[in-house]
């Protein structure tokens, strides 16, 4: 998981709305809502299978009912579909929030990471070299096999260089697994993707 789930809302789609703006950021835009609603859900519900095989999938169902992020996506598909106009104070409110987001999690993030060693152990290099190298290889081939547009090609070739994803990490805590490699493959990549990001912008 640590290889294939990046960190796209909070590191990846700030660098392509920055690049592209918010109309031509679609592509990043599309693989987050993606990873959100799909990805997101497939990762606690195989987690929830692994740890537990006794339980069956409800108890995880039950989890991605009341997930909050899974809420807010259908919430805000369903207001969209339905073509409804917000009052402009929860419009206000919204954008209040969402722009206290990122910092706030990125915080709470690197408060739970300071405890972990750096150690850059043989496991830690395999699985970091895989996420930074491996996989943004595997994906740019894809994308170019596919035939996708160009813009396509370069925001999917982005995200797929970022690092990884804290879900990893977040699942590992909440079924009592040692996180202290994926601790540190989520702090390597965070660190060294700066490179190959700025490559790619």
């Amino acid at each position: 998981m640590s290889v294939v789930f990046v960190n796209s809302l909070l590191y990846i789609r700030p660098i392509a709305l920055l690049l592209y703006g918010e109309d031509g950021a679609l592509p990043v835009t599309a693989v987050v809502a993606w990873d959100t609603a799909v990805a997101f859900a497939f990762f606690i519900i195989s987690a929830d299978l692994i740890a537990r095989p006794s339980a069956g999938p409800l108890p995880a169902l039950r989890r991605l009912a009341v997930n909050p992020t899974l809420s807010a996506i259908l919430l805000g598909v369903a207001v969209n579909l339905a073509g409804l106009t917000l009052p402009e104070p929860i419009l206000t409110a919204c954008r209040f929030a969402g722009a206290a987001t990122a910092p706030l999690v990125l915080f709470a993030l690197g408060v739970l990471l300071s405890g972990q060693s750096l150690r850059p152990s043989a496991v830690v290099t395999t699985y970091a070299a895989l996420k930074l190298v491996g996989f943004p290889l595997l994906v740019a081939l894809a994308v170019w096999l596919a035939g996708a547009s160009d813009l396509w090609q370069a925001q999917v070739s982005l995200l797929a260089a970022g690092p990884s994803g804290a879900m990893a990490f977040a699942l590992a805590l909440l079924h009592g697994i040692r996180t202290d490699r994926i601790a540190a493959v989520t702090i390597w990549t965070s660190a060294l993707s700066l490179l190959s990001l700025a490559a790619l912008a």
